[in-house]
């Protein structure tokens, strides 16, 4: 694994579609000489409940912008969703599939392959403004997505086994409209165990119930 982000180095980052008829896709890039720089995605779907996954890469080049064995680290920061559903995360090239075709590793709030819902309630619903970290981290065949929600780290919400060849891309699935921003570090996250939640007011929170 390589101690620098290598997704840092892409310049500028380039999104693909996943070919289904209708869907619409606009990377607009805020600076195209600065790989780290932020870029502009604009997307959405044909129809509700028809997904739309777009995901990081050129579908020109056979060889993938990075190696089997990098970690990888990227934000997503909501600038408008609509009335649909946003989910970040990461997927193979193999499982980039038009619609409810496509199998990867998702937060949404819960945790979904991109078909099905896997774990109900792994954090909050994503809303507009919020920012996503979504971390790949490769231990030889194994493989772990920790998820981060507004600098607060949600733990690792997949810990799967992968052949050691499996190349993961950065991986937007989308029900609905939506305008996001697209960011990377060339650092790593330091924290990747899940942290409490704080809140504004003594009464939000987990409440623990005592029989009397």
């Amino acid at each position: 694994m390589t101690s620098t982000n290598p997704l840092s180095a892409l310049a500028p980052a380039r999104w693909i579609g996943d070919g289904t008829d209708g869907a619409t896709l606009l990377q607009v890039s805020d600076d195209p000489d600065e790989g780290s720089a932020p870029s502009t995605i604009t997307f959405s779907t044909a129809q509700r409940g028809t997904p739309y996954n777009v995901r990081l890469g050129s579908s020109a080049s056979p060889s993938p912008p990075f190696s089997p064995a990098d970690a990888l680290y990227y934000e997503i920061t909501l600038d408008e969703v609509g009335s649909g559903n946003l989910a970040v995360g990461y997927v193979t090239r193999d499982n980039f599939l038009p619609g409810w075709k496509t199998r990867g590793m998702f937060y949404n709030g819960n945790l979904t392959n991109g078909s099905a819902g896997l774990r109900m309630g792994f954090g909050p619903f994503l809303k507009a403004g919020d920012t996503v970290g979504s971390y790949l981290i490769r231990d030889n065949n194994t493989v772990k997505v920790v998820f981060y929600l507004n600098g607060r780290c949600l733990g690792p919400g997949f810990v799967i086994s992968a052949s050691c060849t499996d190349v993961f891309y950065p991986c937007l699935h989308l029900d609905g409209r939506a305008t996001v921003r697209y960011f990377t570090s060339k650092t790593f996250p330091s924290v990747v165990e899940r942290e409490p939640a704080t809140f504004d007011d003594p009464y939000s929170g987990d409440w623990l119930l005592k029989k009397a």
